[in-house]
């Protein structure tokens, strides 16, 4: 009897796991789930960018964040995070897509090909932000 209680009160917190959610798993099969979401969300940033609330949501994204050990300190800004987060997220995500529909030579010359559109993009996207930005005066 008491072994009876042991395991039933073992599973509680498992059902209420289930119960909390269960709602988002069947959210996140649903196929359209992630343009949701993106919608929803650029809908918000897009308020909040032009709310009485803007100067707020803008210094939200320069806020510094950041970890030190010893005399190393990296230290950016949300944006920064989550801009590189991303850009790494993506550029896994598109190695591992191929990695489901090709196999062998086809997969190999897949991820040469992204890994080499990704350098092209990122060499050209800071040549033109070199010859794009102003420069700093040197007299100063």
């Amino acid at each position: 009897m008491a072994n009876e209680e042991a395991r039933a009160r073992a599973d509680l917190p498992e059902e209420r796991i289930h119960r909390l959610v269960s709602p988002l798993v069947r959210f996140m099969h649903v196929e359209a789930a992630g343009g949701i979401v993106l919608l929803a969300l650029t809908v918000t940033a897009l308020a909040l960018a032009n709310s009485p609330f803007s100067e707020d949501f803008l210094a939200l994204w320069k806020t510094k964040i950041g970890f030190s050990w010893g005399e190393f300190e990296m230290r950016y800004s949300l944006k920064h995070w989550i801009n590189d987060g991303l850009m790494g997220i993506g550029f896994t995500m598109s190695i591992f897509i191929a990695g489901l529909g090709l196999t062998g030579a086809s997969l190999d010359a897949a991820k040469i090909g992204i890994l080499t559109g990704s350098v092209i993009s990122g060499v050209l996207g800071v040549g033109l932000l070199y010859a794009l930005l102003p420069k700093p005066d040197a007299a100063a």
